[in-house]
Formats: C-alpha cells, structure tokens, sequence
C-alpha cells in the first residue's frame, strides 16, 4: 500500500482548511489500517493527525506551523513511562526501585521506543515536510532522524489515545506495540531491559582494565540498513554487534565481549 506520506502530499494543497484536511485524511485507507494495526479507532481524528505530522511539514504550511506531533509526544512521553512502570512492577515483583527504574529508563530510550515502532511499520505513515522526506530517501534509511521520528510519534500516538479516551485506550495502543514487537524480534519487550545487560560497554571496559591492563577500542561500519561494529581488544576481534544507532550497535558488541571473554 502507498505510504500516507506520498497519498497526503499528492492530495493536500496549500490554503485548504483543516476541517478539509481532516476529511481527506479519513478518507485514506491507511488510516484505517493503521487504526486496527494498534487496536484503537479514534473518536477524534484530528488527534491522529497530528500524532503523525512531523514538524518538518510545518515549513511548507502555514496550516501545520502548530499542528504537529510534537505536543501530544510531550504528553505520551509520561504516558509510556507509567505504562512502562505498571508492567514492570506487576512482571517483576522481585526487582528493587532502583532496577526497576534503569529498566524503565532503557525501555524509554529513543532507540527502543523506536523499535516499537519499526515493528508496526510507522515510518510508512508519518507524514514529512517534502523536502525532509526527500533527504531520508536518499540517505541510510535508518539515519537518526528517522530513528528520531518513528520515536516519536509512537509517544505522540500514545498521547493521542490518551487525549482521545483516557489511560486504557492508550494501554490498549501500548499492547499492541509490544505484542508486535514480540512477533518482529522473538523476545518479550521486558526482555530487552535485563537489569544484568545494562551499560555492558562500562563493564567491559572495567573488566579489560583489570584482566588485560587495555581498554577495548571500537570499529563502525553500515551494512544493509544497520549499523555494524567489530570489537576489539589487543589487537583481536573479539565481538560484533549491530543496532539502528552506532551507540546500540557499540553497546551489543560489548555484550558479545563479555560472553566470549568472560563467561564463566
């Protein structure tokens, strides 16, 4: 299906009113289709729209100078971080506060908030300025700004169910993420925060201090829409990983190490 960036922008004229815009959007079947994707048809239409305005369009419309994703991602930022807690103080009774809290933290990263939204396919609905749109296309498709804008409009939306309902609307939004997430990445959202994977890079680096008087060095490359980092520490190979980011890409390639190095 055509992506309701192209379907907008082929339709939507300068000087037309929003009550207009409106219109045209709901007659688009991707707003459907992503309506069922997170289980929520909104009463309020205008709420998705603008969850899934990037600022960007605000340059060229004077109609979506304010309109745009980012107040309602204000607001679903405090939205997810209290779904986030409730799931992990009901899924792990015997966490303490402060686990609780760096897990909740790592969950509401940009980097894992955005992988709920690449699960669902988000990019294909967010609705760019047609120059912006234009420089993600001719770049890495995964570049940060991307990365940034799948981010936050998943918060946005969340926000948007929010405003639209109340709190189990957006709970509803938030499972339905997750459950995606499970099905694209064979593990539970929670899994992705194991207190014990935090900061593995600091770890690594303490270890190579004590065991080999070295700290670890990092080589980054793109490969097929990631980014790919070799490890290495004396001189060897001793761990890769990959990520949407050279930071998450770093930061698996240092759990390899520690697996292979010092794995009791």
């Amino acid at each position: 299906m055509q992506k309701l960036h192209d379907l907008f922008h082929y339709h939507f004229c300068n000087g037309t009113s929003l009550d207009d815009v409106v219109k045209l959007f709901i007659s688009f079947p991707q707003v459907a289709e992503l309506e069922e994707k997170i289980g929520h048809a909104f009463q309020d239409k205008n709420l998705l729209l603008a969850a899934l305005i990037h600022p960007s369009l605000g340059n060229e419309s004077v109609l979506f100078q304010k309109i745009n994703y980012q107040r309602q991602e204000f607001l679903g930022d405090s939205v997810l971080s209290l779904l986030l807690a409730e799931k992990l103080f009901l899924e792990s009774p015997d966490s303490s506060e402060g686990e609780l809290s760096k897990r909740r933290a790592h969950l509401a990263g940009q980097e894992m908030v955005a992988k709920l939204g690449l699960g669902m396919h988000l990019e294909d609905f967010i609705i760019f300025g047609k120059g912006t749109f234009t420089q993600l296309e001719t770049i890495h498709h995964l570049k940060k700004g991307l990365v940034s804008a799948i981010a936050d409009s998943v918060e946005a939306i969340l926000g948007a169910a929010f405003l639209d309902v109340g709190l189990l609307a957006a709970k509803t939004v938030f499972v339905k993420f997750t459950e995606v997430y499970v099905s694209v990445y064979q593990k539970d959202y929670l899994d992705s925060a194991t207190f014990s994977e935090f900061d593995p890079k600091s770890r690594l680096q303490e270890k190579c201090l004590t065991v080999f008087k070295t700290l670890p060095t990092y080589e980054c490359r793109t490969n097929n829409h990631a980014v790919v980092c070799d490890l290495i520490v004396s001189g060897q190979v001793v761990g890769q990983g990959q990520g949407l980011s050279k930071k998450e890409a770093e930061q698996n390639a240092a759990r390899q190490a520690l697996l292979t190095l010092f794995q009791s």
